[in-house]
């Protein structure tokens, strides 16, 4: 997946789930927004939390473009020595609002899913939230982590997921 738009950094405070995975932070949350794409056109929106009084160099914006934009993990590693060791994983489906809906290009209401993804370092400490949400599509997402430096991914496969037969497809002629 291509990073193609990045919305923006900012400072957030106040409550919400980031807050619940990461803990209270006096001096807030700093907010990545960005677009995912992949080459078969497939949006995502990603919104990553980190929490503000450890990691707040990266407001400036400067440190986000010595990386690959996407792997924040590796700029948490290099730059603050702290090492994405696990992830707590949860998928959820959502309704788009309107924000969601025009990055998207989606309809107010289509059904999306919402992949939540908290990383936790290597002192058991949660690092960052990160939010995808995903909508339709006929593409497979590759979400592989593996804890091992360099080894993360994020991609779209270029080719439609294949359909597993269900259980309610009536067989064909020739299968009978």
């Amino acid at each position: 997946m291509d990073v193609r738009d990045a919305a923006g950094i900012a400072r957030r405070r106040g409550d919400g789930p980031w807050s619940d995975a990461l803990g209270a932070d006096p001096a807030g949350y700093v907010y990545i927004e960005r677009l995912i794409h992949s080459e078969r056109e497939i949006r995502c929106l990603s919104r990553m939390y980190l929490p503000a009084g450890r990691f707040g160099a990266v407001l400036d914006g400067r440190l986000l473009r010595q990386v690959n934009p996407f792997n924040v993990k590796l700029l948490l590693r290099k730059e603050f020595g702290a090492h994405t060791v696990a992830t707590e994983q949860i998928i959820r489906f959502i309704s788009l609002d309107a924000g969601e809906a025009a990055a998207l290009r989606r309809n107010v209401g289509e059904t999306a899913i919402q992949f939540e993804a908290t990383g936790i370092d290597q002192n058991g400490v949660p690092i960052t939230f990160h939010e995808i949400v995903i909508p339709p599509s006929d593409c497979l997402l590759d979400l592989t982590f593996t804890g091992v430096p360099g080894r993360a991914r994020s991609r779209a496969i270029s080719e439609p997921a294949p359909r597993p037969p269900r259980a309610t497809d009536s067989p064909s002629p020739g299968d009978r």
